[in-house]
């Protein structure tokens, strides 16, 4: 049997075990689970009020309840469920389509509007954790796609990192409720969530190559 893949107990059939990818849907799931605790925690804080509608703009979520105390709980409570799902099922049967419902509802009850692209993203890469990645194999020349597979682990250390220091900015200078006139600070905070945004992305197929280069180095041997 080829290195990096699986028998699966129930089909026999043969399932590729993509750990580069695997990898990658773990982090960002967790951080798409800690924004939304995030945000439940600043809804926390506006205590036993009514919201005055669902899109709360001063937050950046949307929610269906019309408290924001309740709102707060199911937020934080919808990120720790997303992030055990993310760490121990995501590589079951359903395990991507559960985590995008899971994201879905997050979204819908306080945990925020910027999680959605982000848990699509997710979700998309988590279907291909067992995928053979052929087309990928097919489309990406040879060089190019050892080029991505060497560069895979800077790409996501400097997306993350950007993230980090955006979402900690976002947090601790401009906190969600907190009305300012926009000035440079805030474009400065869009430019790195922007540029953390563009390489989460391009780790994506990056790890695909990843993936693809250590199948093949290991059958080779």
């Amino acid at each position: 049997m080829m290195a990096g893949m699986r028998p699966s107990e129930a089909t026999g059939t043969l399932h590729y075990n993509n750990r580069s990818t695997h990898a990658y849907v773990r982090l960002l799931g967790i951080g798409i689970a800690l924004t939304g605790v995030a945000h439940g925690l600043f809804e926390l804080r506006r205590g036993d009020r009514a919201t005055g509608g669902h899109l709360l703009t001063d937050i950046g979520a949307f929610t269906l309840l019309r408290d924001y105390r309740a709102t707060g709980v199911a937020a934080i409570a919808n990120g720790f469920t997303l992030s055990g799902w993310t760490l121990t099922r995501m590589r079951s049967r359903r395990g991507p389509l559960v985590f995008l419902l899971l994201s879905m509802t997050s979204f819908l009850f306080g945990g925020g509007v910027a999680q959605v692209p982000a848990s699509l993203l997710t979700w998309g890469a988590a279907t291909r954790i067992d995928s053979s990645l052929s087309w990928w194999q097919r489309v990406l020349p040879a060089k190019a796609r050892h080029a991505m597979a060497a560069a895979w682990l800077r790409v996501v250390i400097a997306g993350f990192g950007f993230a980090v220091v955006g979402v900690a900015l976002w947090l601790l200078v401009l906190p969600p409720g907190d009305r300012r006139r926009v000035r440079g600070l805030h474009y400065t905070l869009w430019s790195i969530l922007a540029c953390g945004c563009a390489l989460l992305v391009l780790a994506v197929p990056c790890g695909f190559a990843r993936d693809i280069e250590m199948r093949t180095t290991t059958s080779a041997m």
